[in-house]
């Protein structure tokens, strides 16, 4: 009895065919002038489980993370000012963690510290139509559990008011009393 009532509430979805997340159709070009095009997700109202590959210190080109960092933050690239970013990890960081399905560039963390037990969580990015898939969270727990390798005791992170349920409740860092001076 229950089953036939469950059948008239609810529209049968048996032998229904629901298109891969990263079906060539889902996929974009984005152009910021610089390096080559990047593919980028498309909004889809069908997300199965992304399978994500995190990897500390993964291989990127400065044109994915410009493009990926343009999208996170909704900022233009000014491409004859474009960030080296290998140079500027190179000279500042600890390490960082990409996440790709694939060839594709999904998310990004760069993690800086003091050179002793201290690490920082620096520009979490994912792309946004990727994002609520638990892409930020991974990438945050790869870069504690790799910072911890390299003897820091201590993994900071500030954010905006509005990312405190990402941070607290998905990353387990807790509130802490902080201070901060706009130098510009």
């Amino acid at each position: 009895m229950q089953d036939q009532r469950d059948a008239e509430i609810l529209p049968v979805r048996q032998n229904q065919v629901l298109p891969p997340p990263l079906r060539a159709s889902a996929i974009r070009l984005h152009f910021c002038d610089v390096g080559p095009a990047i593919p980028v997700l498309q909004p889809s109202e069908y997300h199965d489980v992304v399978t994500c590959t995190y990897e500390w210190r993964g291989e990127f080109e400065n044109s994915e993370i410009t493009a990926l960092h343009s999208d996170a933050f909704e900022s233009r690239v000014d491409v004859a000012n474009e960030t080296n970013w290998r140079s500027l990890l190179a000279q500042h960081s600890l390490g960082w963690v990409t996440a790709r399905v694939g060839d594709l560039l999904l998310g990004f963390v760069n993690v800086i510290w003091d050179g002793q037990t201290h690490a920082w969580i620096q520009d979490v990015m994912v792309n946004p139509v990727s994002r609520n898939l638990g892409i930020g969270s991974q990438l945050v727990a790869t870069a504690a559990e790799f910072s911890r390798e390299a003897g820091c005791e201590w993994l900071h992170v500030d954010f905006e008011e509005r990312l405190g349920g990402f941070y607290f409740d998905a990353c387990g860092f807790t509130p802490t009393t902080a201070g901060l001076i706009r130098l510009q």
